[in-house]
């Protein structure tokens, strides 16, 4: 996933996890499966990043999201 999409799908996972509360966990891998061309870093644009900041530290109570 890339460009604007990506931010739109990591800003997404807040919500979700607001509507889902008896999720208790949560794993995220920056390693994309073996044979994919798939970025899944959060971290690869500062758009994706803000957005996982802005959407997950909540969750992350180890990440003060500095």
């Amino acid at each position: 996933m890339a460009g604007a999409h990506k931010a739109e799908w990591i800003a997404s996972l807040g919500p979700w996890m607001r509507e889902h509360p008896n999720v208790i966990g949560m794993i995220w891998t920056q390693a994309p499966p073996p044979h994919s061309s798939a970025d899944w870093r959060f971290n690869d644009t500062p758009g994706n990043l803000k957005a996982f900041k802005k959407s997950l530290v909540p969750y992350l109570g180890c990440l003060s999201g500095d």
